[in-house]
């Protein structure tokens, strides 16, 4: 009976120090990382400082090699200054680097992260790019909406040589161009116009669109050190919310009008846009589609879609 038993724990001796062994051997080396991190601030204090903040990253860079660590608050981050490294990462292994934690400005300002370019990698945000690329950026797509294109020119054209013609009259010919482009996108999105003929925005619309850009850059704590976000130290979070209502208010006004002609059956397939499609695409009803109801999802991603339209016509200026 002894025999017994010494052998078995023998067979367990052999066993967890073959798994020990492997584990070390499989076991890799984390990025080198900065000294100086401080308990829940981390490296913030080496990089508030009066150095441009690139210039920081690229002293360490040299220091500690293309590829470390740094703590942002409570968060560990991944600070990659080589091409090769960034190609690696992004490209080569890019499923491994696609998921993203969730922030402030995407919570409050996205529909609780509903926006799927913020949402992190999965089911949702496979099938909500799928539909983005087929029914909005598809060949297919843009040949069956041509005529909004050029109907949308027409009239961009016929608003200019209206303003010309009573005057003499200063134009931006490159805001005019992005105004076309902006007028085009929404049109394909949601049946609107974003901007009159001769460059100027859709007004509050338009002022709104750039408070979120502006909360979506800015520095939350929150983002950070989490447990100070019932605290909201600097107000972001209040802005954000305000932010987001009169956004919604806008959007829900476009998808009422949308159920509105689907229901009194004015919708033409010529005429379908991306908002549209999305209503076609998901399913009527209350249950929840990868968490989120229906309208949350149509409303998020024609929205996000907006917005990046934005940010393309307003980097192209």
């Amino acid at each position: 009976m002894e025999s017994f038993f010494l052998g078995l724990v023998l067979v367990c001796m052999i066993i967890w120090r073959i798994l020990s062994t492997t584990h070390k051997r499989n076991k890799t080396l984390p990025p080198p990382e900065p000294s100086g991190a401080w308990p829940l601030i981390g490296h913030l204090r080496i990089l508030n400082s009066q150095i441009p903040f690139f210039r920081t990253l690229g002293d360490l860079a040299d220091k500690h090699g293309p590829v470390f660590s740094i703590r942002l608050g409570m968060r560990r981050t991944l600070v990659i200054s080589s091409w090769e490294s960034v190609k690696e990462c992004l490209k080569t292994n890019d499923r491994k680097f696609l998921n993203r934690p969730s922030f402030a400005a995407s919570k409050y300002m996205g529909y609780d992260d509903a926006f799927f370019g913020f949402h992190p990698y999965g089911e949702y945000w496979l099938e909500m790019r799928k539909i983005a690329t087929q029914e909005l950026l598809s060949n297919r797509r843009l040949e069956l909406l041509k005529h909004v294109r050029v109907s949308e020119i027409e009239t961009c054209i016929k608003e200019l040589h209206t303003t010309c013609s009573n005057g003499s009259v200063l134009v931006d010919m490159s805001q005019w161009f992005s105004c076309v482009i902006a007028n085009v996108m929404f049109r394909l999105i949601a049946g609107k116009r974003y901007c009159s003929g001769i460059g100027k925005d859709s007004g509050a619309f338009g002022g709104l669109i750039k408070e979120f850009f502006y909360l979506a850059g800015v520095l939350v704590i929150s983002d950070l050190i989490p447990f100070t976000e019932w605290m909201d130290l600097q107000g972001h979070m209040k802005s954000m919310k305000r932010v987001a209502k009169e956004l919604d208010h806008v959007v829900s006004g476009w998808l009422e009008e949308h159920l509105q002609r689907r229901e009194e059956g004015r919708v033409r397939k010529e005429e379908k846009d991306f908002m549209d499609v999305m209503l076609e695409s998901l399913a009527v009803g209350d249950d929840p589609i990868f968490g989120y109801k229906r309208e949350t999802i149509v409303k998020g991603t024609a929205l996000v879609s907006e917005l990046t339209t934005f940010c393309i016509t307003s980097s192209s200026t």
